[in-house]
């Protein structure tokens, strides 16, 4: 019996890993293991693709985990496998077949719907189908009768230690420099009513921690360079995500991972351990308003979450912050002031997403309470409620495109305070004046400014440029302009330095005949010109920008920007060095370059520095 594991990822990236069909087949008797196929598509395969490489398969069952992104692409694929082959069997699981059996059932064509963790009910469903058995038998499924919609019992929650790994038994591989989505435990300690992450189950299910040790090893081993680790409160409470953080620590690896945690529970030993990793921490934040999250009964304290994010910025930890806007109770009035108190604490990334009533969750029983109108089908976003008009919601939609574009995407971190205190705004004025300049000034789409995959901070910066330039002198502050044009450069350059390539010594130096051999700037280094000196300029700190140019002198500057064992290097640089840099692109010498301007022993010592430092390359 030919089993395939179908999974449809949401998008190309070193997140796709089907985790949820390796698990499965982790689950299995080796015998049936031996007929399993783990296949992968992506937004980009066609329907066609993708049924043709079933169709060459010749499956006997196809599996396919089922999440909001995927559920109606598997719905239309599903229709055609059925016209096709009626007697194909469909089975499908995960988080929308848990929330909403009878519904997915039906939207994806599916045979049977598997409830909860897979690793329970597929054996059992398996070997119940292959031997001709009746369904009722098999515990934690639904599938369809004559009669109408059965639900069998829920299958018992299996312990942790049950659980097969997947990449120990070679069911997922991970590969040198890709991603991994690494599962430490399951559910959540909390049971936030418009979350479904534990699915539908309140507790903490630990993975052993020597079997995550064996994984860490392996992954070690491969090389691979990121890691995702599963746990939506890994330092709740902060003991378990000290035991998992000096485990790794055991064994140090250049692998970055990225954590999520609560803020709240951050103490300065978790902290201090999360500096001695390459990583990233994700924090839930949802609203800064605990009358609103104490209605979704979620626990929330701003002063522990506050001084919780103040020990990851003063460790130099990188942060990311979330929020919500359209949840009960709260407004727009109330999503600007959280904004406004987000950004303040300068997290290093701010996703903000609009309220989706998720099948399956304590929310989605309360919007007659909450008069929520919201989508029926996948991503089941918000439409309107009591407390959001349609009008609020396309009003935070905005402002949540305008921060992504000019604060995530634009590299803002660090630099926006300062911007603010400039213009003399706060920063949900600031940002509503971004967007209406886009879509004013520049013409630009509602359609194409959300959408995230048209934009980098390469084409980010100069709008930047232009919305700070006509703002300024808006405000009678153009005097400011050329401060502000070197505050954005700089932190451009640096943030794209620092996540590119390291610029290394080269193994070997070529020195002789360096003077008269072509050489070309390495592409991994970055050159900046400044109307101020660089080093002043990112000695700013709390001084205010008025201060700085009363005070500072437009002299004038060249900065490099490299990176090097992980860490930024930004150096201000003399003319002839600047020079030698700038004009080195292949088509001339040093020689030709200096061209008497310094004496030939000064400039060889210039040039020699440059190639030792793998600053220049043979052209």
């Amino acid at each position: 019996m030919k089993i395939l594991f179908v999974t449809l990822h949401a998008r190309r990236s070193p997140q796709a890993t089907p985790l949820a069909a390796g698990c499965l087949v982790a689950a299995l008797p080796a015998t049936q293991q031996a007929d399993c196929v783990l296949l992968d598509f992506f937004p980009d395969h066609s329907e066609t693709e993708i049924l043709a490489t079933l169709r060459e398969e010749q499956p006997d069952i196809i599996i396919e985990p089922i999440y909001l992104w995927n559920r109606e692409r598997i719905g239309a694929l599903n229709r055609r496998l059925r016209a096709e082959s009626p007697a194909l069997i469909l089975v499908g699981g995960g988080p929308e077949a848990t929330a909403d059996p009878a519904g997915t059932l039906a939207a994806c064509a599916l045979s049977v719907a598997v409830r909860g963790a897979g690793e329970g009910p597929l054996p059992t469903l398996l070997a119940t189908l292959a031997a001709g058995r009746a369904l009722a038998t098999v515990p934690g499924i639904t599938y369809a009768t004559d009669v109408g919609i059965c639900h069998t019992p829920d299958a018992p929650r299996c312990a942790p230690q049950t659980f097969n790994s997947p990449w120990l038994n070679r069911s997922l591989v991970a590969q040198p420099g890709g991603g991994v989505l690494w599962e430490v435990a399951r559910g959540c300690p909390f049971a936030c009513d418009f979350c479904f992450d534990a699915g539908g189950v309140r507790g903490v299910q630990e993975l052993p921690l020597n079997r995550l040790e064996q994984e860490w090893k392996l992954f070690c081993k491969t090389g691979i360079a990121q890691l995702w680790v599963l746990d939506s409160t890994f330092n709740v409470p902060p003991a378990r995500g000290k035991r998992l953080l000096r485990m790794l620590l055991r064994h140090p690896a250049d692998i970055h991972l990225h954590f999520e945690a609560k803020a709240e529970h951050l103490d300065r030993e978790t902290v201090a351990l999360l500096t001695r990793l390459p990583c990233s921490v994700q924090v839930g934040l949802q609203s800064t308003h605990a009358a609103v999250l104490r209605a979704m009964h979620r626990p929330f304290d701003f002063d522990r979450f506050s001084a919780g994010v103040t020990l990851l910025n003063s460790a130099g930890v990188t942060f990311g912050i979330d929020l919500i806007y359209g949840l009960p109770g709260d407004s727009a009035a109330g999503f600007r002031q959280s904004l406004d108190r987000v950004l303040a604490l300068q997290p290093n990334h701010l996703d903000i997403f609009p309220l989706a009533v998720l099948p399956g969750t304590a929310l989605a029983e309360r919007c007659t309470e909450f008069g929520l109108r919201a989508q029926l089908a996948p991503p089941y976003t918000l439409i309107e409620s009591n407390d959001f008009s349609a009008a609020d919601l396309a009003a935070c939609d905005q402002l949540a495109a305008a921060c992504g574009l000019f604060y995530n995407c634009g590299r803002a971190v660090g630099l926006l305070s300062i911007l603010l205190a400039a213009c003399e705004l706060d920063a949900c004025a600031f940002l509503e004046g971004f967007w209406r300049w886009l879509t004013i000034d520049r013409n630009l789409s509602a359609a194409e400014l959300t959408s995230a995959e048209n934009w980098s901070p390469v084409r980010v910066l100069p709008l930047q440029h232009g919305y700070l330039a006509d703002l300024l002198r808006q405000r009678h502050k153009e005097h400011l302009r050329a401060a502000v044009e070197d505050l954005l450069n700089d932190h451009f350059y640096g943030a794209e330095t620092l996540l590119g390539p390291e610029t290394l010594p080269p193994a070997d130096v070529a020195a002789k005949k360096a003077w008269t051999r072509r050489w070309r700037t390495t592409e991994t280094l970055r050159l900046g010109d400044f109307h101020y000196e660089i080093d002043a300029l990112q000695s700013l700190g709390g001084k205010s920008l008025e201060r700085f140019v009363n005070t500072a002198r437009a002299t004038g500057s060249t900065a490099l920007y490299l990176r090097r064992s992980g860490e930024l290097i930004c150096e201000s640089l003399s003319d002839e060095f600047a020079r030698l840099l700038k004009i080195s692109d292949g088509s001339c010498t040093p020689e030709e370059i200096f061209a008497g301007r310094l004496p030939r022993a000064e400039a060889e010592e210039l040039l020699l520095f440059a190639v030792q430092e793998g600053l220049l390359v043979k052209a």
